[in-house]
Parts: C-alpha cells; sequence; structure tokens
C-alpha cells in the first residue's frame, strides 16, 4: 500500500513540474550521450584498424636494404619464431608526364601479404598490365597506356587495368616522402614481378604468425611489446649478415670487373683512343666503387602513412571522452541538487506529518529517490542508446574521406556504459541523498513551522 501511495504521488510531482523534471533528463542524457558516445569511438576505431590489418594480412615489419635481398636473406630471417617472410622490389620512379613521383612494387597473385583491394577493374593477368592507386585514376584512365622507362624492367609500356587500394597506405591521400623531385609521393603502382630485372631483392615484407593466433590486438601495447623483441632479434641477424653479404656483393663485382677487364683488354688491342675504349674505362672505375657495407632499415606497421595518425586520433578522441561529458554531469547535480531541495521545501509540512505519524526517514526518502531514479533511468537508457548508435557514426561519416576502411563497426562497450551510469547516479541519486540526510534530520515539529529565513532578511509578507 505505501509503496503504490509513493509511486502515486511521485508520478503526480512529475506531472505537476514536467519542466524541471525533463531538464534533469535532458542534462543527465546528454552527459550519457555524450560520454558513451565518445568513450565508444575510440575501442570501435581499434577494432575497425585490428580486423582492417588482420584481413588484408598487413606486415608487422618491412625491410629495405642498400645490398638487397637473397633467397639465403630469406632463409635466416625466417629463423625467427613464425616468421613468414615475403621478399619483392620496391623503388620510386619519376613520371615525367605528369611531373609525379611514384612508388613501384612488385605483384604477385594470391600474395600472403599485403593485400591489395579492387576498386575498380580487375587484377593484372599478363605481364604487361598493371594496377595504380585509385587516386592516379584522373591521369591514367582504365585501358589506358602506362610508360616508365627503367632499366630495372624488362618492357616499359603498359596497360592500366584496376585501381586499388594498398593497405600499406591506410590514408586516403598521404603517400610519404622521396627523394624524387619535389620529395612527394602521389600514388604507386603494382607491376608484374616478373617484369623486373634486378638480381636482388629490394623490400622484405615480415609477418608474425603467432602474434596473429595469439588473439591480441595488433595495436595493442601487449602485442608492441611482443613485436619489439622479435625486432631486436632481426637486427640480431641482419647485423650478423652484414660481413657475409658484403663478400657476396664483391665476388659478384670481382666477376663483373674480370669481364669487364677482358673486354678492356681487347679494345686496347683494337684500338687506344675508340670511344668504346673510353666508355669501358669509365664502367670498370664505376664497378670499383660499387663496393659498399650493406644498411638495413627497419619499418614498423605504425611507420606506413596514415598508421600513426589514426591510432594518435583514436588516443585524442578518447582524452575528449574523459573531459567534456565531466560539465553535463556537475550541472546536473547542480539541477538535480536545486530541483530536490525545491520539492522538499515545497512538501515540507507533508513530512513533517509523515514524520510525526511514525513513518522513518527511509521511508519518506523513498519517493525523492523513486523521482532521482526515474530521471536517471530514462536519460541513461535513451543516453546509452543514442550514444553509441548516433554519434559514433557521425565521426566515421568524417573519417571515411580521410581513410580506406571499408566499414566502421559500433558495438556496446561495457565499461563506458558502467562509467557513464555511475557518473549519473551520482550526479542524481547523490545529491538527492545528499538533500535528504541533512533536511530528514530535522523533528517534526521544526519541519511542520515555515523555514526560519537567514540572518538580516525577513519574509515576504513582514516586508
Amino acid at each position: 500500500m505505501k509503496k503504490h501511495t509513493y509511486l502515486m504521488t511521485t508520478l503526480r510531482d512529475i506531472h505537476q513540474g514536467l519542466g524541471r523534471f525533463f531538464a534533469i533528463v535532458v542534462i543527465i542524457f546528454f552527459g550519457v550521450l555524450l560520454f558513451v558516445g565518445i568513450k565508444s569511438i575510440s575501442p570501435n576505431l581499434e577494432t575497425t584498424i585490428n580486423s582492417y590489418i588482420d584481413t588484408q594480412k598487413v606486415s608487422d615489419l618491412q625491410v629495405v636494404t642498400t645490398a638487397g635481398f637473397t633467397k639465403k636473406d630469406q632463409q635466416l630471417v625466417q629463423q625467427i619464431k613464425s616468421a613468414q617472410v615475403q621478399l619483392g622490389y620496391s623503388w620510386p620512379y619519376h613520371e615525367r608526364q605528369h611531373n609525379q613521383n611514384l612508388q613501384i612494387y612488385s605483384y604477385k597473385a594470391n600474395s600472403p601479404q599485403n593485400k591489395l583491394t579492387l576498386i575498380k577493374g580487375t587484377f593484372p593477368k599478363t605481364k604487361k598490365e598493371v594496377v595504380i592507386d585509385e587516386t592516379l585514376s584522373k591521369n591514367h584512365p582504365l585501358n589506358s597506356t602506362l610508360i616508365i622507362n627503367s632499366q630495372r624492367l624488362k618492357q616499359h609500356s603498359y596497360r592500366v587495368v584496376g585501381y586499388v587500394q594498398s593497405p600499406i597506405y591506410i590514408d586516403q591521400k598521404e603517400r610519404g616522402r622521396t627523394n624524387l623531385g619535389d620529395g612527394n609521393l602521389s600514388g604507386y603502382i603494382y607491376l608484374p614481378q616478373k617484369n623486373f630485372t634486378d638480381t636482388a631483392y629490394s623490400i622484405m615484407y615480415i609477418r608474425f604468425a603467432d602474434l596473429a593466433s595469439m588473439k591480441i590486438k595488433p595495436t595493442s601495447a601487449q602485442c608492441q611489446h611482443l613485436l619489439h623483441h622479435k625486432e631486436r632479434q632481426l637486427k640480431t641477424i641482419l647485423q650478423k649478415r652484414k660481413r657475409s653479404r658484403m663478400q657476396e656483393i664483391k665476388n659478384q663485382i670481382q666477376r663483373q670487373l674480370l669481364q669487364q677487364q677482358k673486354q678492356l683488354d681487347l679494345l686496347r688491342q683494337q684500338s687506344l683512343n675508340s670511344p668504346q675504349l673510353l666508355t669501358a674505362q669509365r664502367q670498370l672505375q664505376e664497378s670499383n666503387q660499387k663496393l659498399i657495407t650493406p644498411n638495413y632499415f627497419i619499418n614498423e606497421r605504425q611507420d606506413n602513412p596514415g598508421f600513426s595518425s589514426f591510432t594518435s586520433l583514436s588516443h585524442r578522441i578518447d582524452t575528449i571522452g574523459n573531459i567534456f561529458p565531466v560539465f553535463f554531469f556537475l550541472i546536473g547535480i547542480l539541477i538535480t541538487f536545486t530541483t530536490i531541495t525545491r520539492m522538499v521545501e515545497e512538501n515540507r509540512q507533508e513530512i513533517g506529518i509523515l514524520k510525526a505519524i511514525g513513518y522513518r526517514n527511509y521511508e519518506i526518502a523513498q519517493k525523492y529517490l523513486l523521482y532521482a531514479f526515474l530521471t536517471v533511468f530514462i536519460a541513461t537508457v535513451v543516453g546509452i542508446l543514442a550514444g553509441t548508435k548516433l554519434l559514433p557514426p557521425i565521426v566515421y561519416q568524417i573519417l571515411s574521406s580521410t581513410y580506406i576502411f571499408p566499414s566502421y563497426p559500433t558495438h556496446f562497450w561495457i565499461t563506458p556504459i558502467l562509467e557513464a551510469i555511475v557518473a549519473a547516479l551520482i550526479a542524481t541519486l547523490g545529491a538527492t541523498t545528499y538533500i535528504l540526510i541533512i533536511d530528514l534530520q530535522q523533528k517534526p515539529v521544526t519541519l511542520l513551522l515555515p523555514p526560519t529565513p537567514p540572518t538580516g532578511k525577513r519574509f515576504f509578507w513582514n516586508e
């Protein structure tokens, strides 16, 4: 009977003061919406990039060298536990027709790492076909001819058959830096690997299977720690490899020198002043200068264009979620404090009568706690739904023009939801409980009398 009475009187108070009731609901709603929404964006972004890394088999490490890689290098690196090693070709090229710097990569069908996403057209089926960065589509339409004049390729004329996105470049526009032209890369090109003439590979892709099988997030601190451990192992192997690789290069150059020396001797017998003799002498001098100590440069996945900026953005958004919604919860505490104080003052005599006829303090407080609970219940339920399903997609729509991810999933994350509920309860039930503890300590006789005005002030009827 008492519970029914409390419920009816609470609903009556809500009906008679809808404005102040919804004032609390709205301010708590915005606090929950912003907190849950903003705090959900960061884990959603991490889920997006982690899923993309796993799906596209993005390399954990990339290694480039001044001396080139051989199958022996691949075998040595594969000694690292669970290391999957793929060798390929990659070098910058300046296209004069459109004055663009392009990064050329070798392409293999069913590549185990860094899988391309086909946007339009088809993948290369013959050695005369190429796929290019989708950002280059304006200058290179499908089925157009692309000329690449390089001695490192078997042929120079190719047909553009498709536009792709490479997981090495998750940023829609940023393509990194180069030492050619103005220093900025405009895009990338993937040529069938059998077109390259280099005897040594120029890039090594490494992916560690055990990191993927452990079900830990590729962007997590734990994964980074394990990756750094493997990177140290890789550096040790490459450091030991320098001397033997240098000897291999030396032997190769000596064979070339021997062959060139024979040609030079033959030319000397024919004519001491012929242009062929001068050319041969120059080539011999250049060959003598080729012997250099190999250097290895290791790049982590985070060094790829767009990766570091994306993870930094995720962390910045998460930081905003710790600050901005707090103002709404503080305002919610203030509004709740003011509203409940006014309700208690309006029902002062009613509280006094209830205490006089034997009602206990916690029984009287139930009405006001129920009032506060209804506000926080409505605000949190609606705020959690809106914060999870409305705010993140707005941010993702903005990010879709910057990054190449095909989709951004939205999930209900327990931690921010629980934190928002606790904050909302403190802002409403906490403030209400504090007021009731102070006011319900008064005796019934005191509550039945009008409140004593502050010192120096009068009741309005005595003005």
